[in-house]
């Protein structure tokens, strides 16, 4: 096959990065946690046990993964080679980099993309998977970084799950559990407001578009059914005015990629599969279904 791509790269969330996506390999040793608390997994596959009984299991099974990879690190390769883009760059036979972070926010994706972009050329295929707009990031100023002119690594970079209340303080309850003490809003000048909000996250997206010209890229959203999960929360969150929802819905229409592995998981729930992880990622199952979509769509578009 002549192809023009040689490499794969990948920003974005969790989704990208791979959580939960060792649990289908490792489901004979995380039973038996499940048994200590009279928990059993749904037909969907998301774990079933009372609330306050999910906080222990995810923490058990976390241990568990601890021992088997000791090294942290060595759990997230792991982790990211499951993923739908990992896949791709297996039946492609070319490498795929991985700069995805659990927790990212739209902000977050952006800074690591201008931190990296050194490394993507024509031969490359960005994957940039988009996140939910209501998380933000914030920097750490406790962090050494303002000595030098060094875009931020992951370690000084704090993602924060953020709600839309702009009366909540800046220096948010999750923030100081975490233990940090002195933040700053990277994304100050757009505040919390819902609205500037979805600005802020179509204008970075068009931002990545006009700095990757033609290299081969696309924009892909993993939770929700496209881009119509987007404009809903903005709905019920933030009451939009018509005139401004359709024109994001249009705007975010002509960037994302026309099919999300949400939808993709729907497709393997009709199937009567299993379609989700223990505590709400989508599945191996799911990731390996929309690797074939990709390489289908790529395929078809002329990029490979």
């Amino acid at each position: 096959m002549d192809r023009n791509i040689k490499q794969i790269v990948v920003f974005g969330d969790s989704f990208m990065a791979g959580d939960e996506l060792l649990q289908n390999k490792h489901l004979d040793n995380i039973i038996p946690i499940l048994d200590r608390y009279n928990a059993s997994i749904s037909p969907s596959g998301k774990v079933q046990a009372e609330t306050k009984q999910i906080k222990h299991i995810k923490e058990e099974c976390n241990n568990y993964f601890r021992k088997v990879y000791p090294n942290f690190e060595d759990q997230r390769r792991a982790e990211f080679k499951e993923t739908y883009a990992s896949k791709l760059g297996e039946h492609l036979d070319i490498p795929v980099i991985n700069y995805a972070r659990p927790g990212n926010s739209n902000l977050g994706i952006y800074e690591s993309f201008l931190q990296f972009r050194s490394q993507i050329d024509n031969n490359t295929l960005v994957l940039i998977g988009t996140t939910y707009v209501n998380r933000f990031t914030k920097l750490n100023l406790n962090a050494k970084i303002l000595e030098t002119n060094q875009y931020l690594n992951e370690q000084q970079i704090v993602n924060v799950l953020y709600g839309w209340d702009t009366t909540i303080p800046h220096h948010s309850s999750k923030a100081n559990e975490k233990k940090h003490k002195t933040f700053y809003e990277l994304d100050m000048e757009f505040g919390n407001d819902g609205y500037f909000k979805y600005l802020q996250f179509i204008s970075t997206l068009y931002s990545m578009k006009y700095m990757l010209g033609d290299t081969p890229h696309y924009f892909l959203c993993n939770t929700g059914s496209h881009t119509v999960s987007f404009i809903d929360l903005a709905k019920e969150l933030f009451l939009i005015p018509p005139h401004k929802r359709y024109y994001l819905k249009e705007e975010l229409d002509k960037l994302i990629l026309p099919y999300s592995l949400q939808e993709c998981g729907d497709s393997v729930q009709k199937q009567n599969l299993r379609y989700s992880a223990l505590f709400g990622h989508l599945n191996s199952t799911v990731h390996t279904l929309y690797s074939k979509f990709l390489f289908n769509y790529l395929k078809d578009n002329n990029q490979l």
